[in-house]
């Protein structure tokens, strides 16, 4: 074989060599990115199709995860690739009641099954403290501790420290020389602890007397007692505590939103006017739904932005007579704004508008409830709203982007427990915990309505009042071994 022939032949088995390797490599690659997108070889389509991946996490950790009856490997905090549709999920562990739900995935998205509170099969309570008579229970929003007041009559308080189980507690009692008419015979006094501040330091009470009433901040750092009211010289109907500071308030007076420093003792212009009802989130966004317009009748719903020079209409009720409610919250970077108006409900989405002609908010969702709403209520983690009438409930999954009725066993007032993915409510005086969709029902023991129903902050215990026939008593159960 010549030289020539000899060069050629070199030069096809090299092209051929590298060719292979490229090939390769490229259906290599191909094959990593099909399968960092979710493509699988389907056993029961016989073809590639893109999976679903489902992120699995419970509390406590450590459960078993099975699939359509198929165990998982491995245990809680873990996931899993699956076909796209309908499948069924059991999470399971010892000494606990194993949770279901069957829930649809789609192909080449990611569903976070991350929220499951496994309920302890043993439902045994501890006593904490016993009472004569329980009048007020609120547990501050760190979770750290719990008010309870025995007698509404008088301005006194126990405080419990829960972050550890030798519950110490301090009695904190609201001097005479700090509310009005304290020494005026004939006059009837009632004290109600509204909320804590967001730090757990400073208590909201309202002081009522001689028809009419005044709010009181207490301090459980030092047992030091300020008469707002008697301090900034105004009436007001509502208050708010600022998420970030026991020492900034928002103040409803006479129908105009202010913002209130304490430390300095001063009040900020108003801020928005004509208001019947506000709510705050994350500090600085207020939602407010406006009384009746003196000319057009018409109700209106906003947003204002802490900072912004008005606030700004979202939604315009023509009917003064409707009911109106709405909540607002942001979930990772996405704002969502929830209005009713009676049975209608419309999901706004996008940034918080700071003037008028601002079209930055617009509905993605638009929902005709069964009856008119009367209660709409974002979980404390945001992913979840919820809807309440008089006989009809229902959620709104922002995460999903759907909507579901709950289907609750007789008429019941539903409230969050705590960590926004569990709802409590008393059925024949017992307490009943359920998931956001209803799907795993837990039956637990006779609690008071209207009192503290808390988890700890770790999760580890739920608390409650309970009555019998000798009292009340403050107690709690063992949620995780």
């Amino acid at each position: 074989m010549n030289d020539d022939k000899k060069k050629k032949l070199y030069i096809l088995k090299t092209v051929g060599k590298y060719s292979f390797f490229v090939l390769c490599a490229a259906l290599l690659t191909t094959l990593l990115v099909l399968i960092i997108e979710g493509y699988r070889f389907s056993l029961n389509g016989k073809k590639i199709e893109q999976q679903a991946l489902v992120q699995f996490d419970s509390t406590p950790s450590g459960a078993a995860v099975s699939i359509d009856g198929q165990k998982v490997i491995g245990s809680t905090a873990n996931k899993s690739s699956i076909d796209a549709g309908k499948h069924s999920f059991t999470i399971s562990k010892d000494g606990y009641q194993s949770w279901n739900d069957t829930i649809t995935v789609d192909a080449g998205t990611l569903t976070w099954l991350n929220y499951v509170r496994l309920m302890p099969t043993n439902h045994s309570v501890k006593m904490i403290k016993k009472y004569k008579t329980i009048a007020h229970s609120i547990v501050s929003p760190d979770k750290k501790n719990i008010l309870i007041q025995s007698d509404a009559s008088k301005p006194s308080f126990d405080v419990y420290d829960i972050t550890n189980t030798n519950y110490n507690h301090k009695t904190f009692t609201i001097d005479s020389s700090n509310y009005s008419e304290a020494s005026k015979d004939g006059i009837t006094h009632t004290f109600e602890p509204i909320e804590w501040d967001s730090d757990g330091k400073y208590v909201l009470v309202k002081h009522y007397y001689d028809n009419t009433y005044e709010w009181l901040i207490l301090n459980t750092d030092d047992n030091s007692v300020k008469n707002i009211t008697q301090v900034l010289g105004i009436s007001m109907d509502d208050i708010e505590f600022s998420s970030n500071s026991g020492n900034t308030l928002y103040v409803l007076s006479n129908g105009d939103l202010k913002k209130v420093d304490l430390a300095s003792e001063t009040i900020s212009r108003v801020l928005v006017s004509n208001v019947k009802s506000f709510s705050s989130y994350d500090s600085n966004v207020f939602v407010y739904i406006s009384k009746a317009d003196s000319s057009t009748g018409y109700i209106n719903v906003g947003v204002y932005k802490d900072g912004a020079d008005t606030p700004v209409t979202i939604m315009t009720v023509k009917n003064p007579n409707d009911t109106v409610n709405a909540d607002t919250a942001k979930y990772y970077d996405k704002n969502y704004l929830v209005i009713s108006d009676n049975n209608i409900i419309k999901i706004f989405s996008g940034d918080y508008p700071t003037k008028q002609d601002d079209n930055s908010m617009s509905i993605i969702k638009t929902i005709n409830f069964p009856e008119t709403v009367q209660n709409i209520s974002f979980g404390s983690n945001d992913r979840v709203v919820f809807f309440e009438s008089n006989n009809k409930y229902g959620y709104y999954d922002v995460e999903r982007k759907s909507y579901s009725p709950i289907d609750v066993n007789g008429s019941t007032q539903l409230s969050w427990l705590d960590d926004g993915y569990y709802l409590y409510s008393l059925i024949d005086n017992k307490l009943v915990v359920r998931d956001f969709d209803s799907s795993n029902v837990t039956t637990l023991y006779q609690t008071v309505k209207g009192q503290v129903v808390s988890l700890s902050q770790d999760e580890k215990y739920l608390y409650t009042i309970s009555s019998n026939s000798d009292g009340f008593q403050l107690q709690r159960m063992t949620m995780i071994e």
